[in-house]
């Protein structure tokens, strides 16, 4: 990783910490998109690139509130596979799951 994007990263976990608590819906989408914008006025770096790191600081501060990860080698583009670490169990997703959770969330977020 450049310094640019260590910079970056950092910022983003940063923010995160004193503004995820302005999206109680957990609007995700919401979330990244003002994430992006904050990085965009602060460094020097792309669109893409911004929203990359926010999207990737975001993931990576919701990942440690659980024990497992998604399975890359047993997962494909019509299912997830999560492993459970501290269960020992691991649970299938298919898309239509997915895409539902989605349009949940995204209802929810309406909602609030």
């Amino acid at each position: 990783m450049t310094p640019e994007m260590d910079a970056a990263q950092l910022a983003a976990t940063r923010w995160y910490g004193l503004h995820a608590g302005e999206h109680l819906a957990r609007d995700c989408d919401r979330m990244v998109d003002r994430c992006t914008a904050h990085l965009l006025e602060l460094l020097p770096i792309a669109r893409s690139a911004a929203q990359s790191v926010a999207t990737t600081a975001l993931a990576e501060i919701e990942s440690t509130k659980v024990a497992g990860f998604i399975d890359i080698d047993r997962s494909n583009g019509q299912m997830v596979v999560l492993r459970n670490t501290e269960a020992g169990t691991w649970h299938l997703i298919t898309l239509p799951e997915l895409f539902g959770l989605v349009d949940q969330r995204q209802q929810s977020s309406a909602a609030g």
